[in-house]
């Protein structure tokens, strides 16, 4: 921090939802500013706040207005990670004050879009789209709308950043493990929805965080931007699945209908195509090159369990 009163601090940000995969990702990319956070609980294991990126983190609830008011009062702006309903929002939107945040940054989804717009930019549409997320989706569009409202009404800025699902270290493979188990173990195996769903080429938490930064540079005073991050298409759920058996050689019957966590593609699975990249560098990356890797994939996890 500069020592000089002639001299310039650096802006102080304040994180809601810190402790998270999005949040410990903005933590590593916290050059240059002053990173507050808080979380609903304390950092796992040995992690201190200055372990993540943090000078500060703070445990409590972001309904408690007293408190979030005290945490974010000296901030410039704020990232919210975790604001899933009206509640969330209006919690946050009475805790600034005259002197608090000009600036806000928001973490939506992609399931405020239908389906087959999410690789399309035309922002002015939002608002008159069908929502693809259901209740998660529609929450997030009204968490955007409220804000946006209060905040330029405040004459501040808000900007808000559409993401897709998030892939974490700790994600990897759970997904083609559980159906690896389920079809030895049964000799079928239940899809997520249909199976003709196409689940997301999933981003990473630091290319959300990177994005999110980019938001927050923005300088348009008491205006509205709109970024998003879309996925790229993959087959289709039963594909990968019996790609991934024909590898392992597992024979199962797949079936229809478990239900689905999220709004992601309607289904919890996700390609990490950056892992399978990674392992196989010589594919080129097609549609026929991902199921490939995916018969790669059932050869490598048929002895793990």
């Amino acid at each position: 921090m500069s020592q000089g009163s002639s001299q310039p601090q650096s802006p102080i940000i304040a994180v809601i939802g810190a402790t998270g995969r999005v949040g410990r990702a903005i933590g590593r990319l916290g050059d240059g500013v002053h990173l507050i956070g808080c979380a609903r609980h304390e950092p796992t294991g040995e992690e201190s706040a200055s372990d993540l990126g943090y000078e500060q983190i703070h445990v409590l609830s972001r309904l408690d207005r007293s408190r979030l008011t005290e945490f974010i009062a000296p901030a410039s702006a704020v990232i919210d990670l975790c604001a899933f309903g009206a509640q969330d929002i209006e919690s946050l939107n009475a805790s600034v004050d005259v002197g608090g945040p000009r600036h806000l940054v928001i973490a939506s989804s992609l399931a405020e879009r239908p389906l087959e717009s999410w690789a399309d930019e035309e922002h002015e549409t939002w608002d008159d789209e069908p929502i693809s997320g259901g209740e998660y989706g529609q929450g997030k569009r009204l968490v955007r709308q409220i804000a946006e409202r209060y905040w330029l009404e405040a004459g501040r800025s808000v900007t808000t950043v559409l993401l897709p699902q998030i892939v974490a270290p700790d994600d990897a493979h759970a997904a083609e493990l559980a159906y690896l188990r389920e079809a030895r173990s049964s000799g079928m195996v239940t899809l997520s929805g249909s199976g003709e769903q196409r689940p997301c080429v999933a981003t990473t938490a630091q290319a959300a965080a990177a994005l999110l930064g980019l938001a927050l540079s923005t300088e348009a005073s008491e205006s509205v931007a709109r970024y998003q991050l879309a996925p790229r298409a993959s087959p289709k759920l039963s594909e990968l699945v019996e790609a991934l058996l024909q590898g392992a050689q597992v024979k199962a019957r797949l079936q229809g209908g478990r239900s689905g966590r999220g709004p992601h593609s309607g289904a919890s699975e996700v390609v990490d195509a950056a892992r399978l990249r990674a392992r196989m560098p010589q594919l080129d990356w097609s549609q026929s090159s991902v199921l490939r890797a995916y018969v790669e994939l059932g050869q490598r996890l048929s002895d793990i369990d």
